[in-house]
């Protein structure tokens, strides 16, 4: 997904088990454009629910904000570049690999 020409924005994706991201959140014109992106994978709230990013996730000063698990497995190309705030809940794990 490319969010150039934007401005700054808002995601929100709520799920009851998982939140799956395999494809690019970028802005193809960094510098004027921001995205703030919000997890919710356990919106039902049951316990169960992660978020897994696969892919290049750059929101170019926005926050990322988690309620739940997040799982990191991107190849080798994948980039997590946040340059904003992380937030998360008191039951946020996060899984790097």
């Amino acid at each position: 997904m490319d969010y150039n020409l934007t401005g700054s924005n808002t995601l929100n994706f709520y799920a009851s088990n998982y939140i799956i991201i395999n494809g690019t959140i970028t802005d193809s014109n960094p510098g004027g454009d921001q995205l703030s992106l919000n997890l919710n994978p356990d919106f039902d709230s049951s316990g169960s629910g992660a978020a897994s990013i696969n892919n290049t996730l750059n929101l170019d000063g926005g926050d990322l904000t988690i309620d739940g698990e997040l799982i990191i497995a991107g190849s080798s190309t994948g980039v997590l570049n946040i340059d904003g705030n992380v937030v998360s809940n008191s039951n946020s794990t996060y899984v790097l690999s």
